[in-house]
């Protein structure tokens, strides 16, 4: 059984925990435009990575699970699950005269989690505020950022 949310699909199947992770494998990034029209070779065993419909250079390269040479439906796979294998915690309570203290804690362990939320803080295309994670994003071979009139290397603002 497939179920869908805004962001992730699920998969539950006979013999495996219930609400799987159903989803493409990563494999790095098109670096440039080269390795795009390698992965359309029409000899798929030249092909160094499998296609993908729609690419471009900094999009997201996939495993091809099924091994047809092009990432489709049936390119995903279980990647994970956010059920804890072992759910903990403790509590305690102290008193003295009139002072009392009462500490609860509580954890999971063992589970996959996907944040989604990552999805939009950590979106380039917005006008927003990014993380720091923004320092690290791909960027092209010849990507220069646009600064009023004069054009800059990308490498001269990543200090």
């Amino acid at each position: 059984m497939l179920t869908t949310t805004e962001s992730v699909t699920f998969i539950t199947k006979v013999g495996e925990p219930i609400g799987n992770y159903y989803t493409l494998v990563t494999d790095g990034v098109f670096a440039n435009q080269a390795e795009i029209d390698n992965s359309k070779d029409p000899d798929k065993t030249k092909r160094k990575y499998a296609y993908v419909e729609g690419a471009k250079p900094g999009d997201f390269r996939y495993k091809d699970i099924d091994g047809n040479g092009e990432i489709n439906e049936n390119d995903r796979t279980i990647t994970g699950n956010y059920m804890p294998k072992f759910t903990y915690g403790f509590s305690t309570e102290m008193k003295y005269k009139n002072l009392d203290l009462a500490v609860s804690l509580q954890g999971v362990q063992g589970n996959k989690i996907a944040n989604i939320f990552r999805r939009y803080i950590d979106n380039m295309e917005g006008g927003n505020n990014c993380q720091i994670d923004a320092l690290d994003r791909w960027v092209s071979e010849r990507m220069i950022l646009e600064v009023g009139l004069w054009y800059v290397p990308i490498e001269v603002l990543l200090v």
